[in-house]
Formats: structure tokens, sequence, C-alpha cells
């Protein structure tokens, strides 16, 4: 059987949020969504590192880049593997940065249901 994991979702967009619980939720893992980036880093530093991170890269306040480089800065967080989710205005520029400061893939919407259960699935093992 395999484990069930924590995940989190972070994005300003309440669509891809409610898709990526939908999604999540159904493969049976627990799943937490914010759209501000500072309340998912205070749930962070409340209840431990998250499994997975589904991370939009537009959010206020501290950009995906700036909780990449957050994440990576603190050592409780290194062993969470984030995964940004750029908007459909990504750049070839935006994805290296994304993966230069610790994204393991990128995504680019609109979402796909069975691109997100594979991603899921190959962390899971």
């Amino acid at each position: 059987m395999e484990r069930q994991l924590r995940i989190m979702v972070l994005d300003t967009s309440v669509t891809s949020r409610k898709i990526l619980e939908v999604i999540i939720s159904r493969e049976g893992h627990r799943v937490a969504c914010f759209g501000d980036p500072l309340e998912a880093l205070r749930f962070l530093r409340r209840h431990g590192p998250a499994d997975l991170l589904f991370l939009g890269m537009d959010l206020p306040r501290m950009d995906g880049f700036g909780v990449l480089k957050y994440l990576r800065g603190e050592p409780r967080f290194r062993s969470m593997v984030p995964i940004a989710l750029l908007s459909s205005r990504d750049g070839i520029l935006r994805r290296v940065r994304a993966r230069l400061l610790g994204a393991q893939r990128v995504v680019r919407k609109p979402l796909v249901q069975m691109r997100i259960v594979s991603l899921v699935s190959a962390y899971q093992r």
C-alpha cells in the first residue's frame, strides 16, 4: 500500500487550488490549500513541512521565487519537494529560475488531472 502524503497547495487562483485539492484528496492524500504565502509559511512553522508543495509563482506579498528561496534557506523545510506551477504567461527564464531555486518540476497551467496524479505518484514511492 502506498503511503499517504501531506501536500500543500499555494496559489492565488481559487480555481487552481480547488482543482488540486479535489485531485489530491481523491488520491487519498491530505491537502492544505492557501492563497497567501505568509499564511502558508505560518502553517508550515506550526505543523512542520509537507511532503510535497504545489507552488504558484504569482503570489501577493512574496512571489513563488521568494517562497522557494525561503524554504531552501530553512533547514527544517529543505526536505519539502516543491513543484512550481507557472501561469499561462510562463517563459523559459521563469522555468529556469524556478529550477535553480529548488523546484523539482515545473508545470504549466492549465492543470491536467493525469499529469498531477502522475507527479504525486512519483513522490509517493
